[in-house]
Parts: C-alpha cells; structure tokens; sequence
C-alpha cells in the first residue's frame, strides 16, 4: 500500500489508489475523502467511491465545519466507529436506513486537512479493529501527502533553478556578443 500511494504525488490518484487498494481487506459501500477549504470554514467532498454505482463519483458537495459527524472529527482531531447511524439520502443511499460508518481524521503537520470516511449499509459491520485498519490508511496517505508536498516544492525549486541558468547563459551570451575578448 505504501509503495503504490507513495508512487504519486497527485491527491486525486493518491485518495483513488487507496480506496481501491483498501476494499482488499475493509468492507465498505462507500469511501470518501473530505478536506478542509484554505479558510477552515468549510469541508469539501474531494473523492467519492460508491460500490453499487460503479465506482467513483464526481460530485461537488461542500458543508460547513460545524456540520455532521465529518466535521466533529475535523473539529476533534479524533476517530470514530458509528454502529448505528440514520442514513439520509446521498448517505447511502434510502432515508431512515440505520448504517455503519468510520471517520478517520487526515492530518498534515499536525493539522487535521480532513477525513477518510467509510460506510457500510448494515449497522454494527465495523469493529475496533477496522476503526485501527483505517486509521493505519489515514497514516500511509499523510505520509505520501507529505512527500506530495515535498515533491511539489523540490519541483518549483527545480524549474526556478532552470530559469535562473537560463537567465544566466543568455546574460553571458550577451555579454561574449559585446565582447568577443571574453572567454
């Protein structure tokens, strides 16, 4: 799982490939990555897995940090099992339906940035143990979004270097053009 996250540094394919690799070993209907907006204020769905839709969704949902039990673990910093939670609709799916869900906080230097969440449609499907399992998921994906982050830094670093020699070959280029005597 390392190996496979570790190998990008794009959010999206990083939170894809370890939904994916986790249905392995973690039953669940749905998986969902949520971050936190630049001004804290919010809470955005940023990658959605739905099994009995065919996979992963695009779907533009925004709350507020205040709002639900994914903004109680932001606020929090802390996971939870829920055994017996009512399902509305667009939580899996029918309105009154009693469902499973375990939300693990997603932290980047000490800061929680959001959840991964996964449901279940049968109430009391997760134990302990699972809630420790995707806890364990949620470290491997900060650890690869810190590499993310570093690998993007060391990018920009990488191309401001190239500008700058390529100012500096011009600048001596220019200067043999004025004068020849110059090696």
């Amino acid at each position: 799982l390392a190996t496979l996250i570790n190998a990008s540094n794009d959010l999206h394919e990083i939170f894809r490939r370890a939904i994916v690799l986790v249905r392995r070993v973690l039953d669940f209907r749905r998986a969902s990555v949520v971050l936190v907006d630049d001004r804290r204020e919010h809470y955005v769905l940023h990658t959605l897995y739905d099994a009995f839709r065919g996979g992963f969704i695009t779907r533009e949902l925004s709350f507020s940090l205040d709002q639900g039990l994914t903004g109680g673990v932001i606020r929090t910093g802390r996971p939870i099992r829920v055994d017996d939670l009512e399902g509305r609709e667009g939580i899996l799916a029918q309105a009154g339906q009693r469902i499973s869900a375990i939300l693990v906080p997603l932290r980047v230097n000490d800061i929680v940035i959001g959840t991964l969440n996964f449901g279940h449609e049968e109430p009391g499907r997760y134990t302990d143990e699972d809630l420790e399992w995707a806890g364990v998921l949620a470290r491997q994906i900060e650890t690869s979004l810190h590499f993310s982050t570093l690998l993007g830094t060391i990018a920009r670093q990488g191309e401001a270097l190239e500008r700058e020699r390529n100012q500096l070959e011009a600048l001596i280029a220019h200067i043999r053009e004025r004068h020849p005597e110059v090696p």
